[in-house]
C-alpha cells in the first residue's frame, strides 16, 4: 500500500497549499483595505487643506474688493461734495439745450 501513503501525502500537500493560498488572500485583502484607508485619509487631508486655502483666498479677495469699493465710493462722494454748484452756468446750459436764446 505504498501508493495509498503517497496519495495521502499528496492530499496533505494539497491541503497545505490551499491553506497557504487562503492565508495569502486574506493577508492581501487586509493590506488592500489598509492601503485604501490610508489613501482615503490622505485624500481627505489634502482636500480639506486645499479647501481651507481656497476659502481663505476667497475671503481675502472679497475683503480687498470691498475695501477698494468703499474707498472708490468715498472718493467719489468727496469729489461730489467738494464740487461747486454754478447755478448760472446750469441755467444757461439748460436754456441753450431748450433753444431759448439770450
Amino acid at each position: 500500500m505504498p501508493s495509498k501513503d503517497l496519495l495521502e501525502k499528496l492530499f496533505d500537500v494539497e491541503r497545505e497549499a490551499e491553506a497557504l493560498v487562503s492565508e495569502a488572500r486574506e493577508e492581501a485583502g487586509r493590506r488592500l483595505d489598509a492601503a485604501k484607508t490610508r489613501a482615503q485619509e490622505y485624500y481627505t487631508e489634502a482636500y480639506d487643506a486645499a479647501l481651507a486655502k481656497a476659502v481663505t483666498a476667497r475671503e481675502q479677495s472679497e475683503k480687498a474688493a470691498r475695501e477698494e469699493y468703499e474707498a472708490a465710493t468715498l472718493t467719489y462722494r468727496n469729489e461730489l461734495e467738494s464740487s461747486r454748484l454754478d447755478a448760472d452756468a446750469f441755467a444757461a446750459a439748460c436754456a441753450a439745450a431748450l433753444g431759448e436764446g439770450s
